[in-house]
């Protein structure tokens, strides 16, 4: 197995690191931030070989995958009096709109005329 060393642009410290994992994103053992280590752009300072049980904690690997948030969509069973105040509510008001543009008005003309005939002067 053949180890790269090359410089953490974190820290500044040597990180070593199989040619398995330099395709990919790679964690500092020091510092434990990933960066990329790629042929083109990373400057390779030594390569030696090594057993495969050697030094094997202190090589640079791949980054470990963490949760950073955990969301639990439950907005009925958590909030089941504000969702159901909210549902009757949205219900009552597509309800009136339904009524108020499927009727007509139930008063009759008469009813307007006489209104104004006593309030005039």
């Amino acid at each position: 197995m053949q180890l790269l060393t090359a410089q953490c642009p974190y820290c500044g410290r040597d990180v070593e690191t199989t040619i398995e994992h330099i395709a990919g994103p790679i964690v500092c053992p020091n510092c434990e931030k990933p960066f990329e280590m790629e042929m083109p752009t990373t400057k390779v300072t030594s390569v030696r070989e090594v057993d495969d049980g050697n030094n094997s904690q202190k090589l640079a690997t791949e980054p470990a995958e963490r949760v950073l948030f955990k969301v639990h969509p439950v907005l009925f069973r958590a909030h089941l009096v504000g969702t159901l105040f909210v549902l009757v509510v949205s219900l009552a008001s597509i309800y009136g709109l339904w009524q108020s543009f499927a009727t007509s008005d139930p008063r009759p003309a008469s009813y307007f005329s006489g209104f104004h005939d006593t309030w005039l002067f």
